[in-house]
């Protein structure tokens, strides 16, 4: 899959509680080129969002513990507006596209790898150069190289 100059490199945070989730998504985005930090829940992907000036876009699920997605995205929309945000989940609750800001993308599971990556890429900041890094993300031992292999991508739908 060929990504876009710009989003080459960018660094996407991974917000799933599940850890298998979590990883079949890691090795999803760094397969697609993206460099991926990954946290469990909404306290943590904040914490790291305060110490990292390099993510670009946050993708995130629905029904997590301590803070849900739809919480989060509004936090992140309104400190972090330069990172895009992608709100994952299995079923939309009745309400739930009214709370979200604007700019904020839905992804229903399951999904595709080429969904994740073109949600992704949508919520990327226009640079209108490629994405720097100002720093190398910090990948937990085994992550480096899409490790993890229990996880299998979902095969593409018929169009």
């Amino acid at each position: 899959m060929e990504m876009p100059e710009a989003a080459k490199g960018a660094v996407v945070l991974i917000v799933e509680d599940k850890a298998l989730v979590r990883m079949s998504a890691a090795d999803i985005l760094q397969e697609a080129g993206f460099h991926v930090v990954e946290s469990r829940d909404g306290m943590e992907a904040l914490a790291l969002l305060e110490i990292r000036d390099d993510v670009a876009a946050m993708f995130t699920d629905l029904a997590m513990p301590n803070m849900n997605g739809v919480d989060l995205a509004k936090i992140v929309s309104e400190r972090w507006p330069q990172v895009g945000v992608v709100l994952c989940s299995g079923a939309l609750p009745e309400g739930i596209p009214q709370k979200l800001p604007n700019h904020v993308r839905f992804l229903a599971k399951p999904y595709t790898p080429r969904k994740l990556v073109q949600a992704i890429e949508a919520v990327l900041p226009e640079t209108g150069g490629p994405v720097t890094i100002k720093s190398q993300p910090t990948l937990r031992p085994g992550r480096e190289f899409g490790a993890g292999g229990i996880a299998h991508p979902l095969p593409e739908p018929e169009e």
